[in-house]
């Protein structure tokens, strides 16, 4: 599993993360991964299917809503 702030392609969303990254983003580091980005990453290291399931905001000690990939490696 992979918790990530993963941003779309265009940057745009969620606000949260774009926000989340500005600072670095702003000082010549981009730190942000899109969504798709990180979906190739996983499959190109092995792993055979990619999924996504969304938490819903206060699930734990995640006070909004986050994506999270799942990736599996055949057996």
């Amino acid at each position: 599993m992979v918790f990530y702030d993963s941003i779309n392609e265009e940057k745009t969303s969620p606000a949260q993360a774009v926000i989340g990254y500005l600072t670095t983003a702003l000082q010549g580091s981009d730190y942000s991964v899109a969504e798709p980005v990180l979906d190739r990453a996983l499959r190109t290291a092995g792993f055979a299917s990619v999924r996504s399931q969304v938490l819903p905001e206060g699930q734990g000690v995640i006070h909004r809503s986050m994506v999270m990939r799942i990736a599996r490696k055949e057996k």
